[in-house]
């Protein structure tokens, strides 16, 4: 080790600069890696290799994959990749759902919202889970509601509160 640091309390490692970006530089026999706070974007936090910057975090908390100034909580740019996925998310069996959306609000338990599962057989379920949940398609420029499956099973086009099993209307 060229470095260690060792306390029988908290141990730290600063690294300042005044004039230019603070940061670690990690060099492989194949790539190299930076590591600094980037004090032209409000010290973002920037992980780069090759010159270009692969994660952001900004102060505000955004996190930006592949995209340096993120316009969400999440954004992940492909960057013109060959990679077929953009995002892969995989579950170690059927129980845990492999994605959940949920909102503060209605969903006080981790598992109710949306959710996607992929069981062990292939087979793919969508679910709107919760007490009161139902699931509704929303389509246009401006999405207003195309279909809406309530709990019990019905399915309703031209209503948000279907009666029956098929519950076709031309409001």
């Amino acid at each position: 080790n060229n470095l260690h640091l060792y306390s029988t309390s908290t141990t730290g490692l600063t690294i300042e600069s005044t004039t230019a970006d603070p940061q670690i530089h990690l060099i492989s026999t194949t790539d190299d890696w930076y590591v600094y706070a980037d004090q032209s974007q409000a010290a973002n936090f920037v992980i780069q290799s090759e010159g270009n910057p692969r994660f952001v975090i900004e102060t505000g908390g955004d996190i930006g994959i592949g995209v340096t100034n993120p316009n969400a909580r999440l954004e992940i740019e492909d960057g013109g990749t060959a990679q077929t996925q953009l995002l892969k998310i995989t579950q170690d069996d059927a129980n845990p759902y492999g994605l959940v959306i949920g909102n503060d609000t209605f969903s006080t338990i981790d598992y109710e919202g949306f959710g996607v599962v992929v069981g062990n057989t292939g087979l793919s379920t969508i679910d709107s889970r919760g007490t009161g949940a139902a699931l509704a398609i929303r389509v246009g420029a401006t999405p207003t509601e195309a279909v809406r499956i309530l709990t019990g099973g019905n399915v309703g086009s031209g209503t948000n509160n279907p009666g029956t099993k098929l519950d076709v209307r031309d409001d």
